[in-house]
This record gives structure tokens, sequence and C-alpha cells, in this order.
């Protein structure tokens, strides 16, 4: 029987399911905000890529490296457990896994890091060089467009252990990367602790596929420790692979011995419930919960400045660095002032300048809400910024 399912898995269920996983991820790029993240705008133009306010192509290579991890893993845990099923439900439970969902939303250097690092352990190495290059592909800023930064010994044990949290794993995800966040849901679904339980007594014991959890466990806490300044979400992602791997192993060892049809009908009800329910947030209220994140007000504010010709100059108050980003790509040749509060009346009124200011600054120039040209809303439509226009 076992023989059968590992070889209808090969020939039927993986390539299958990996095509409507394909298309479910491309489905999901319509389902992310027109605006982009910080960090792809960064990558593009560390690419030298200036691309227009409506072109979002470029969250296609996204789809293809997500798709392109299912299969490396696959593969990898083919080799290293020599089990096609276990292989398969691993691969198909990472990838539906609410970290991975998110992660692989947008295009970003942690993605391409997760795939190459997976493509290594492919290769037929010795599991020593492999890590070795895996190592040199996450400390290499060319990868992750990220720049090493170290913190002290505390900060990092501080850091690693709320990597692994529960309540943060399976719960609440990291407030701290709210962009990357799905409301209400962990970076796993909350049914997936008793499956990251059995499945790290089934990996400790068995000692099936033990070498890829520990190297990717091993360069996950390099990983943490390396990038202390970067998004949780984004510095654990290797972290949460390992993890992921356990998981699969967990949903693998329960099935095999779920001897009576009830338990394993129990087992996926009860998942599919949990599943639909983080897609359902994930769907209805990803971009409303984390608009603020990604850059919504800012495109207004491009659109509106790309609409008025007779403005030459933008003045942004203090702290107002996403702002200058995102105008500042977008808008290469418009001229870009940042001034103190207390400079910008007379900055704001100078002739053919578009002011942009939040609303702590109002008061410092006299004035109400309803007395500014423009307003520029997030996604739930509280008010972000202000604009104030001279002739």
């Amino acid at each position: 029987m076992k023989f059968q399912l590992n070889n209808i898995v090969g020939a039927v269920f993986l390539p299958v399911s990996l095509f409507i996983i394909g298309l479910g991820k491309l489905w999901y790029v319509g389902k992310v905000p027109k605006s982009p993240s910080l960090d792809e705008l960064n990558l593009l133009q560390n690419c030298g890529l200036h691309l227009s306010t409506s072109d979002f192509s470029y969250r296609i290579l996204a789809v293809v490296l997500a798709a392109l991890v299912p299969v490396l893993l696959y593969l990898v845990m083919k080799k290293y457990c020599k089990d096609q099923l276990a292989a398969y439900i691993i691969s198909v439970v990472t990838t539906v896994s609410p970290w991975f969902t998110a992660l692989s939303l947008t295009l970003n250097p942690f993605l391409l890091v997760v795939t190459l690092i997976l493509g290594i352990y492919v290769l037929p190495l010795s599991p020593l060089f492999q890590f070795m290059a895996s190592a040199l592909v996450l400390l290499s800023p060319a990868f992750t467009g990220h720049t090493i930064s170290f913190a002290p010994p505390l900060e990092s044990i501080t850091n690693i252990l709320r990597s692994i949290d529960l309540k943060t794993l399976f719960i609440t995800g990291d407030f701290n990367s709210t962009f990357l966040r799905i409301p209400k849901t962990g970076f796993f679904m909350l049914i997936d602790v008793v499956f990251l339980v059995w499945g790290s007594w089934t990996v400790g014991k068995n000692r099936r596929g033990i070498l890829p959890v520990v190297s990717l466990l091993a360069l996950g806490i390099l990983q943490i420790v390396f990038f202390s300044n970067t998004l949780p979400a984004f510095r654990s992602t290797l972290l949460l692979l390992s993890l992921s791997i356990m998981i699969g192993f967990g949903y693998y060892s329960l099935l095999m011995k779920a001897k009576h049809n009830i338990l394993f009908l129990l087992i996926l009800v009860v998942t599919m419930i949990n599943f639909f329910y983080y897609q359902n947030l994930l769907v209805a209220h990803f971009d409303k919960k984390n608009s603020g994140d990604w850059t919504y007000a800012e495109m207004q504010i491009v659109e509106y400045l790309k609409a008025m010709p007779a403005v030459h100059r933008l003045v942004l108050g203090p702290h107002e660095e996403t702002v200058k980003t995102v105008v500042g790509y977008y808008l290469p040749t418009l001229k870009i002032t940042t001034v103190e509060t207390v400079q910008l009346a007379k900055e704001c009124a100078a002739p053919h300048t578009f002011c942009v200011i939040k609303g702590e600054h109002l008061k410092g120039l006299n004035m109400r809400e309803e007395e500014t040209k423009n307003m520029f809303n997030v996604y739930s439509g509280l008010t972000l910024y202000y604009g104030l226009k001279t002739e």
C-alpha cells in the first residue's frame, strides 16, 4: 500500500499539486495591495529598475520562486528520508504555511535565499560543503540585500527565543513585521502545534531527515544573529523552514499511524478548517490591516504629484523617510527637501512647492485639518499625511 502511494505521489499528486500551488500564488498577486513595500523598492533600485506606478510585473518572479521552493524541498526530503510520500507531505505543509504564504506575496531577497539554499541541498555534495555554501549565500549582501548587523550576545539570545515563542509561532505572528503579518494568525496554523511536537519526537527518534532539519536550524540561528536589524519575519525564514519540516513529519507520521479512517478524517477536517480560516483573513483583511506599511498613502502622493506638473519641489517634515523613498523612486527628477518643524511654515510658502506633513505638524503651522489642500489616507480611510500646495 505504501509503495503504491509513493508511486502515485511521484506520478500524479506532485505535478498536479504544484500546478495548483502555482495558480494559487499567481492569484494572490492580484490580492496584494497595489503598492510596493519598501523592501521591493530598495531591491528594484539596487537592480537599476525604474518601473511605473502601475507596473507590478516584478511580483511574477516571487510567484516563480514560491513555486520552486516546494519542488526543491520535495527533492531534498526525498533525498534524505528516502520516502516520496513523506517528502510530498512536508513540501505541501510548508508551502501552505502562513509564514511562507506571506513571504511569497512580494518580491524579497530572503525568498531568493531560501530557494538557493534548498537548491544547494539538492546537489550531490558533502553535508559540510552544503552547510558552508549555504552560509556563504546567507551572509552575502548580494543575495540578501541587507548588510550584516550583529547584536550584543544577550540581545541575540532574546531574538532567538522570541523567534521560537509559541505565541508568536502559532497565535499572533510578529507585530514588528506588520506588512508580512496575516491578522489573527501566527507563522503557522494553530493546529500545527500538535504536529510540531509529534514531528520533533519522530525526527529525534527515527533520525529520518534529521540532517536538513539540523542544518537549516543552525543556519536559521546564524540568520537571526547576523541580521538583527532586519524584520523578524525575514531574519527567521530558515528557522521557520526547519520547523515546517518537523511539522510536515508530524502530519506524515500521524497519518501513517491513523489505523482508523475516523482519525484520518478528524485530522483532515480540523486542518482544513484552520487553513480556510487564515486564508479568509489573508484575502479579506490583509491589505486593510497592513496598508500603512504597504506605502498605500505614499503612492497617492506620487499619483497626485504626477498630475501636477506645476509642482517643482516637494517639502517634507522631519522623519518622513518613507515618503522620500517612494516619491524619489517614481519621480527621480523632482527636488525633495526635508526640513525641521520650525522651518515648515517658511518652506511650504515657497512657490511651485507641495508640502507633505503629518497631523502633529499642523499645529506648528496654525492650521486645521479642513484647511489643508489634500489628505492622503491608508486603505481603511485613516489620514496619514496632509498636503499643502502653493502656486
